[in-house]
């Protein structure tokens, strides 16, 4: 086993149980999705604002 080397689960792991995927797989979604949520609350919330206050000073919307 190379340990000195700084490998992934896949490197580690050659032949990877289901179980194992099945593990990887989840904790790489969750991580994700708790990104994706950042992502929305940081950057998409203020941009549909500002959007809102465009099409306000265009008279497109009341």
């Amino acid at each position: 086993m190379n340990s000195g080397k700084c490998g992934g689960l896949m490197e580690r792991a050659a032949d990877p149980s289901p179980m194992q995927v099945r593990v990887a797989m989840v904790l790489i979604r969750r991580q994700w999705s708790a990104e994706e949520r950042e992502w929305r609350r940081f950057y998409q919330e203020p941009i549909s604002q500002r959007r809102r206050e465009i099409a306000r000073a265009r008279g497109l919307r009341p």
